[in-house]
């Protein structure tokens, strides 16, 4: 009796370690499998038992090789998200399976500016993927991804599909985009006379142009196949201006392009200006421009002075942006202190008995960066003999000294009709009692070019190439100076001494 017991403990005690074999190997099985394979192994003799137990742990072994308690891990989690125009990152990979990842299978739609490091159509051959780039378009974007035992998508895989799903936030920057105009944004045509005038746009494709401002009348916008506006839009790639105008004046329009039609899609964010500036019917006796207004750039609250000269006016009108404005009929236009409504476009019409002529446009624009400006001294006045002479003085602080244009004109003001105007003056600069510098004839000095250059650069009205009008180009520290137009050998006459500063 003791031995059958004794026997029948022992065979209890082989099978009890053989069935903790098994469980052992299969606890992280699925369950239904491990209460078949259970039932099979107590109902089988010890030799039986022995291959059931070998032959589950095989096939479990190879089952493991992927699918066995796998964890699909993404870093940052998934869902998760991204901001337009700042760096992500997202790595993903398996753990728990004994054998490594080979490759893996990724389907669905990345944000745009995304991508997957190694990814060839819809295979990629590395153990941890990744996601990463600078996301350009917002909105909500989903991929899954399988994992492979081996490369190329090959070898035992769970046949599980896991999410990454990622939300852009933000707004799509816009395109930087060029406009082009041709013949140029600001064009001068002919009142009765043919015009053209063409727009694009590259840098996005444009589908729409959304219009502000008014045409000259006479002229019509179009597109390039003849598509005509409906009310502030145009839909077309591009655009023409064409026709005939009938009435002078300066024209602006301003245009914003979208990639849909009818305004909708992606714009720029720019607004596109073009200035059309219509001179009157053409003819014989008209007056003619010799010397056009030039651009200006200032500092808010400076100074600035567009000067014209022309022949065969009677009178003269300044526009902005094409309205007339009120008492500007010299030949120069001054703004004392200038503000952001006083930027725009410039222009003058010299008018005779036959016509008008329009001058070009000359932008003012505003900038607290500009580099120069227009130092507040302009004095006309009459020069006799001896101490009759014009004393201007100027005033400048800070830390550095300034380069100055200072001029007297005399004969130049003949041009424009003064018939008292001196033929010779004489400009001095002093510093208290002290003479600087001085000048008689300003191209009989060492530096003529230096002198016709900051002219240009400042805009002042041209002096005649063998006048005798003087001028003077100086450098002086912070400080009070003045400015002396005098004449010589008893002549008298009305003289303007002008002060610039020039930019460096």
């Amino acid at each position: 009796m003791n031995n059958v017991l004794i026997k029948f403990q022992y065979r209890f005690l082989k099978y009890q370690m053989l069935l903790m074999t098994l469980v052992v190997v299969l606890q992280r099985s699925p369950m239904m499998r491990i209460l078949t394979i259970l039932e099979r192994a107590i109902k089988a003799p010890m030799s039986r038992m022995v291959q059931f137990t070998t032959g589950a742990v095989a096939t479990v072994g190879v089952q493991q090789a992927v699918t066995g308690a796998t964890t699909f891990t993404a870093n940052p989690a998934s869902p998760t998200t991204a901001t337009v125009g700042q760096s992500f990152n997202l790595a993903f990979a398996v753990t728990g399976a004994p054998s490594a990842v080979g490759s893996w299978e990724v389907l669905g739609n990345l944000p745009p500016g995304l991508s997957i490091p190694g990814l060839s159509g819809t295979t990629l051959n590395v153990k941890v993927g990744s996601i990463a780039g600078v996301p350009t378009t917002p909105g909500t974007y989903d991929i899954t991804v399988q994992p492979f035992e081996k490369l190329n998508l090959n070898g035992d895989t769970n046949k599980q599909r896991y999410p990454i799903s990622i939300t852009v936030d933000g707004e799509t920057p816009p395109p930087v985009t060029i406009f082009s105009a041709s013949p140029s944004s600001n064009v001068i045509g002919q009142a009765g006379a043919s015009f053209l005038q063409t727009f694009s746009i590259s840098g996005m494709t444009a589908a729409s142009w959304e219009i502000t401002g008014a045409l000259p009348p006479g002229l019509n916008l179009r597109g390039p196949n003849g598509e005509l506006p409906q009310g502030n839009t145009l839909n077309a790639v591009s655009g023409e201006i064409t026709g005939t105008p009938t009435q002078p004046g300066v024209f602006n329009l301003s245009l914003r392009t979208y990639d849909q039609p009818n305004l909708a899609g992606i714009t720029d964010g720019m607004q596109h200006s073009l200035a059309i500036a219509i001179e009157d019917v053409v003819g014989a006796d008209l007056p003619t421009v010799t010397y056009q207004p030039k651009n200006a750039v200032v500092y808010p609250l400076d100074r600035v002075q567009f000067f014209v000269k022309g022949e065969g006016y009677t009178s003269i009108q300044w526009l902005k942006d094409g309205v007339e404005i009120a008492a500007a009929q010299e030949d120069s236009l001054v703004i004392e202190s200038t503000t952001n409504s006083d930027a725009g476009n410039y222009q003058a019409r010299l008018t005779n008995a036959s016509g008008s002529t329009l001058s070009a446009i000359a932008t003012l624009v505003l900038d607290a960066n500009a580099k120069g400006n227009l130092v507040n001294v302009s004095t006309r006045g009459f020069i006799g003999n001896g101490e009759e002479v014009l004393i201007p003085g100027f005033v400048f602080a800070g830390q550095k000294a300034k380069t100055f244009l200072i001029r007297a004109g005399g004969p130049s003001l003949s041009k424009f009709g003064l018939t008292t105007a001196h033929p010779d003056p004489i400009i001095s600069v002093y510093d208290g009692p002290n003479l600087i510098t001085q000048n008689d004839d300003w191209n009989l000095q060492s530096e003529p070019a230096a002198i016709r250059q900051a002219i240009i650069d400042v805009g002042a009205a041209p002096f005649d190439e063998n006048s005798k009008d003087s001028a003077i180009l100086v450098t002086l520290p912070p400080g009070g100076y003045t400015a002396i137009a005098s004449g010589k050998n008893g002549v008298t006459g009305v003289a303007l001494v002008e002060v610039y500063e020039v930019a460096q």
